[in-house]
Order: structure tokens, then C-alpha cells, then sequence
């Protein structure tokens, strides 16, 4: 009789402690997120984006993970040349085929969103140049009968 109990009261720690011990549900989480990704500031700074090599690699880093698809469609270089694009996690890594020209521009509009879908606050423009200055040039007048 005894050993009938001893087996009842074993069986009944074994189902506590091996069946209760986990609970199905989700975990709990923080507060939504709600930022949007960013271009950290060390990524390229000024000086970086002059002299630069004709086959040199950028690397544009965030501050979290981007959605690729839509890093591709919110994505525009000019001159239009052959690039190779690498995406991995918050790092994007952009390559010419064969080399870069000049001058170029890489414009990142606001439609690129992280994981979240949160998109950009403003758009991401960048000039390089393999000189040591980057021609800017701008167009200024004025427009007569606006009305």
C-alpha cells in the first residue's frame, strides 16, 4: 500500500513540475515600435565621401533592421551605373560592377521602413567624389505672373 502511494505522489510531482513549468502564450514584449529607421552619423562622414577609391566598397548602416524590398524601391544612385547590392540585417552594402564614375549621388527616399513598417523621416541624400571637393551646384531665379 505504501509503495502505491509513493508511486501516486511521485507521478503527481513529476506532471507538476514537468507540465506546469511552461506557459503557452506568447511572450510578453515592450511597447510597440513606433521609430524609424536612421542613417547613423558615423556611417559616412564629410571626409569619407571625398577622394573616394574608384572601387571602393560604401557601407550605409541603421540603427535596426531595414526591410530589403524596400530598401530597393526607395534606392536611387545617379549617374545610373552597374551596382551590386548586400543587405544584411541593419548594414547595406553597395558596390560598382566596374568603378565609380566622378561624382555620383546616392538618394534613399522615404520609402524605405524597417521590419515594423516605419518609414523614414526624410530622405537620405549622399554625394561622393573621388577629387577632393563635391561640386553642388544650384539653380536660383525668380518666377514672374505666378498667378
Amino acid at each position: 500500500m505504501k509503495k502505491k502511494i509513493y508511486y501516486i505522489l511521485f507521478y503527481i510531482i513529476f506532471v507538476f513540475i514537468f507540465f506546469d513549468c511552461a506557459a503557452i502564450a506568447p511572450p510578453n514584449g515592450g511597447s510597440a515600435d513606433i521609430e524609424p529607421p536612421k542613417l547613423l552619423d558615423n556611417s559616412f562622414p564629410y571626409d569619407s565621401r571625398i577622394n573616394f577609391s574608384k572601387k571602393e566598397k560604401i557601407i550605409l548602416s541603421f540603427n535596426e533592421r531595414i526591410l530589403p524590398s524596400t530598401f530597393m524601391n526607395a534606392f536611387r544612385i545617379e549617374p545610373d551605373i552597374d551596382i551590386s547590392i548586400r543587405i544584411i540585417n541593419n548594414m547595406v552594402y553597395i558596390k560598382p560592377k566596374k568603378e565609380w564614375p566622378n561624382q555620383f549621388g546616392i538618394f534613399i527616399s522615404r520609402n524605405l521602413s524597417d521590419y515594423h513598417n516605419n518609414q523614414l523621416i526624410k530622405p537620405i541624400q549622399l554625394f561622393f567624389s573621388q577629387s577632393d571637393t563635391i561640386q553642388l551646384n544650384s539653380i536660383q531665379g525668380k518666377i514672374f505672373n505666378a498667378d
